[in-house]
């Protein structure tokens, strides 16, 4: 089960998954890629969309792959994985 009070949030893909990210991970989205996570801004492309949600859930499989999660994002579910990313990251989504 998530832990909110500690930035985890559950989200339904192939199965339930937790979305955490700790320090490691967000280095490690930096090397994936390429540059600051500062340089985002609110413009997130849906290729980094897909490097967070890929490595806040590594902590669970560390044999994820972007394009395995990717599998399972569609857009049905686009808006509910966009919430849950912000949520994570310790953003408030939508009021």
């Amino acid at each position: 089960m998530a832990n909110t009070e500690r930035g985890q949030v559950t989200i339904m893909l192939d199965k339930e998954r937790t979305l955490r990210f700790t320090l490691n991970t967000l280095i490690d989205v930096e090397d994936t890629l390429g540059f600051s996570l500062s340089k985002l801004g609110d413009n997130i492309s849906i290729r980094v969309m897909r490097t967070l949600l890929t490595a806040g859930l590594r902590h669970e499989d560390k044999e994820l792959t972007e394009e395995f999660v990717g599998e399972y994002i569609t857009m049905d579910n686009m808006e509910e994985v966009q919430e849950a990313l912000a949520k994570a990251m310790g953003e408030n989504a939508k009021n």
